[in-house]
């Protein structure tokens, strides 16, 4: 089985996947077009925004998590996993969903 997140990387896709769907939500109840949201590009750029802003807010809890059963007999320490999304850790994700919004604006 392919893992592609670790910790709660996966939490960066859900809050992307729901201010997409609510920016969908939102355009369809104030244009009365259930088009609109696909025909541009600003709707998909502010969701992808807004997504960012939570993902960066979130960073520091977004970013732990324990794996259970690893202990570092070392330091007599459960072992921290830095969280992650398709490999690439917390940090990065605001900016990626920055640029993101942009590719989807322009495309």
């Amino acid at each position: 089985m392919l893992l592609v997140w670790r910790g709660r990387g996966i939490l960066i896709f859900l809050i992307t996947f729901c201010c997409l769907l609510a920016m969908d939500l939102i355009t369809r109840i104030t244009f009365h077009d259930p088009k609109y949201y696909e025909l541009h590009g600003w709707p998909k750029l502010a969701g992808f925004w807004i997504a960012a802003a939570l993902v960066y807010a979130l960073r520091p809890w977004l970013a732990t998590g324990r794996m259970h059963g690893l202990f570092d007999k070392d330091t007599e320490r459960d072992v921290s996993v830095a969280g992650t999304l398709f490999y690439i850790p917390v940090y990065y994700w605001p900016m990626t969903l920055l640029a993101l919004g942009l590719l989807f604006y322009f495309i």
